[in-house]
């Protein structure tokens, strides 16, 4: 019986780790976007897609043109990205000198901070395969 309440106490410790980690749901969003960009890039490869010519309209620029587009827009979106968690964190450890350190506690563990941080960086991500 002791043994049980042990494991149960560490198994709560490890659910609580890895509920107030910051970093496991973006980690998380970001495996499945590399994933799916995989499996994109797979289908891509091998559907034979190029030989499809009713779709030629779609392509009009040439590689060098959409790499210099698809780096500009994802050089600004990390820039913009950057500074609004930088901004984030200083207000929040202001907040949390005054208010107490539960403050970032809660920030951390907030669900719609950590799926907004997750879509971002599989956004910036999802821009390099185009490289």
């Amino acid at each position: 019986m002791l043994l049980s309440i042990l494991k149960n106490t560490q198994l709560l410790k490890n659910y609580d780790a890895i509920k107030t980690s910051f970093w496991f749901t973006p980690c998380l969003i970001l495996f499945l976007t590399i994933t799916s960009c995989m499996i994109l890039l797979f289908i891509d490869l091998y559907a034979g897609l190029d030989a499809v010519h009713w779709l030629a309209f779609l392509y009009h620029a040439d590689a060098n043109i959409t790499r210099s587009l698809l780096t500009t827009i994802a050089s600004s979106v990390m820039t913009v990205v950057s500074i609004t968690f930088s901004i984030t964190i200083v207000a929040l450890t202001t907040a949390s000198s005054q208010f107490g350190p539960r403050l970032i506690r809660n920030f951390m563990e907030d669900k719609s901070t950590q799926m907004v941080l997750g879509e971002t960086f599989a956004r910036i991500t999802s821009f390099d395969p185009m490289r």
